[in-house]
């Protein structure tokens, strides 16, 4: 006959067995709804992209080798877009829309500006909560892309979507593989050539925006001389940044990847291509710039 402390040793076992049981249901609910929710945000960004976004003629080179046309080998421009936005149906959505960035490792999303730079840490374009957030510009920054440095974040997703697949160009190949992204405004792009990366804390000194000082530029060179994964060329006064910013390692890391874009020039959707002085010469560069209503075009 089983004794009483036998019974007792059963019984408490038992009670283990359930109660891990249940841990490990709910730890998989948990899991199976996490994976869900990333694939509805994920599904949810491809449908903004796909209903509010066009195919665009791209220039092409198509001489041959004898420097005569020859319309069976076309050479593409890799510092052209093919792909279009429509601005005016984006900004009737959300009028926080300040852009569209597209790059070659699949990050291709609508760029919003808060009130606060966190305003949209989580939430989507449509100001619905969301785990994965939206691309957003800092609140600090002008919304035409004249900054010295102007900073976008997005977070790293463990499903790839949003800035995840930025570690991509923590490798140097790559990069020089797939050096330019673009950020659309209203009526054209601006082209931008990565020329450093680097991984460092949150707060670091490539998040700063005072970068037209002599002293400013001096740190912000110092920043990614030291220890950056690459750093093609000296950053410079009167030259336009633009740093992505996003989490590099797990849930909660202070630690970040900033990747350094130089703008290059814009482009029209008209296929006219000047230079960032030229853009930015013929608008009014300010506090208050709407680039919504003084348009380059005119809109």
């Amino acid at each position: 006959m089983e004794s009483k402390k036998k019974k007792i040793k059963r019984m408490v076992e038992n009670i283990i067995l359930v109660i891990l049981i249940f841990i490990f249901l709910a730890c998989l609910g948990l899991i199976v709804n996490r994976i869900m929710t990333y694939r509805t945000e994920d599904r949810e960004n491809k449908k903004i992209a796909n209903e509010y976004t066009f195919t665009l003629k791209m220039p092409v080179a198509t001489k041959d080798e004898a420097g005569e046309e020859d319309v069976a080998e076309q050479v593409y421009d890799a510092s052209y877009d093919t792909q279009g936005v429509d601005w005016d149906s984006l900004y009737a959505i959300n009028p926080d829309y300040v852009g569209w960035i597209r790059m070659a490792n699949g990050v291709n999303y609508p760029i919003v500006k808060g009130a606060e730079t966190n305003e949209y840490l989580h939430k989507n374009f449509y100001g619905e909560h969301a785990r994965s957030g939206s691309i957003m510009m800092n609140a600090n920054n002008k919304a035409d892309y004249s900054d010295p440095n102007t900073i976008i974040y997005g977070h790293n997703m463990a499903d790839g979507s949003m800035f995840s697949m930025n570690r991509k160009y923590m490798d140097e190949a790559y990069a020089n593989e797939n050096p330019y992204f673009f950020i659309h405004i209203k009526g054209g792009y601006f082209t931008y050539r990565i020329i450093a990366a680097k991984r460092d804390k949150d707060g670091c000194e490539g998040y700063s925006l005072a970068i037209d000082s002599e002293e400013g530029l001096r740190k912000f060179n110092d920043f990614y001389n030291n220890r950056a994964y690459y750093k093609h060329e000296e950053i410079c006064s009167g030259e336009r940044y633009v740093t992505l910013s996003c989490c590099n390692g797990r849930s909660g890391t202070i630690y970040r990847l900033l990747l350094l874009g130089k703008m290059e020039c814009f482009t029209s959707y008209n296929g006219t291509r000047i230079s960032p002085e030229e853009y930015f010469r013929t608008k009014p560069i300010s506090e208050n710039y709407n680039p919504y209503v003084n348009d380059y075009f005119g809109g």
